[in-house]
């Protein structure tokens, strides 16, 4: 995210930078090894090669490269206010907000999809298969690498205005549809419980099973987007009422709200694949299965 409204430079005391710092190498080695464990998993997996799985495959990368790119970056930047090294600051705060916002667009790109994927599984019902196909779930994959890079406009700062307006509108279009997605997905489960509820004994028990497996497949996608959104609002808020009202705020009010945040939000990437092996049985299966290997 862009901290405009954050000063040019403001030393961070050393316990403040160093507990930042441990915080995001420890995260930034647990995101690069789940990721790259998910990654992996996928790769030697033919079974995990569905269309789902490679919207999975393509949020852990993006939080692969937050844990090995974002994090160390942002940990050098900590160093350099801790040290006053302006020169080092101003080359290290620039690359991270920019990789930061082609990694944050990737992401909701991503999350925006799953909410799609799951939303077709159920309206579409018989005919999903048949129009959700991994080539098509491959080609959404490749548009969003494609278009996530332009997210690094949006972090130049005093840059780019326009680029940035449309960003904020893309960002909030993308949310309002994310939430009425999931307001339909509820109202149709809801729908298919009461019709299994209402038919016979042997059909109820047969489409319960079907819609207990897609309920399991939404409650990830919530706990996804739950984490998602707890790590960033935070800073998102922040900025915005930060660059709204202008404040330069002193220390060390800017580092509980400006870097704290920050931290919040990249630590979701070590999260993420958490979330997988927890929620997913075929990824927690397929993953031990790796371990297994000879």
């Amino acid at each position: 995210m862009n901290n405009s409204a954050e000063p040019d430079f403001e030393r961070l005391g050393t316990p403040y930078a160093i507990l930042l710092i441990s915080i995001n190498v420890c995260t930034s080695l647990v995101a690069c090894i789940l990721n790259l464990l998910i990654i992996l998993t996928f790769v030697k997996s033919p079974s995990m090669r569905t269309p789902s799985f490679f919207l999975i495959l393509c949020l852990a990368i993006a939080d692969f490269g937050v844990g090995s790119l974002v994090q160390p970056v942002y940990c050098i930047e900590l160093f350099a206010r801790m040290n006053e090294a302006r020169e080092l600051l101003s080359y290290a705060a620039s690359f991270r907000l920019g990789s930061t916002w082609v990694l944050v667009a990737s992401s909701f790109l991503t999350i925006t999809a799953i909410t799609i994927d799951r939303f077709l599984a159920i309206h579409l019902n018989l005919r999903y298969q048949e129009i959700v196909t991994t080539k098509r779930s491959c080609i959404v994959v490749v548009v969003i690498f494609i278009v996530s890079p332009f997210g690094i406009f949006a972090g130049l700062r005093g840059r780019f205005p326009v680029v940035k307006i449309i960003f904020a509108s893309l960002i909030v279009i993308l949310l309002l549809l994310n939430i009425f997605l999931m307001a339909k997905i509820f109202q149709n489960v809801s729908k298919h419980s009461a019709n299994i509820r209402a038919q016979g004994k042997s059909v109820a028990l047969q489409g319960s099973l079907s819609l207990s497996r897609y309920k399991k497949t939404v409650n990830t996608m919530y706990y996804i987007i739950g984490v998602f959104g707890v790590c960033y609002i935070p800073v998102a808020s922040i900025n915005i009422a930060l660059n709204i009202s202008k404040l330069k705020l002193p220390f060390p009010i800017a580092f509980y709200l400006v870097h704290v945040p920050i931290t919040l939000m990249l630590i979701n990437s070590a999260l993420n694949p958490v979330i997988y092996c927890w929620r997913i049985q075929d990824m927690r299966n397929a993953v031990l299965h790796l371990f297994r290997k000879p």
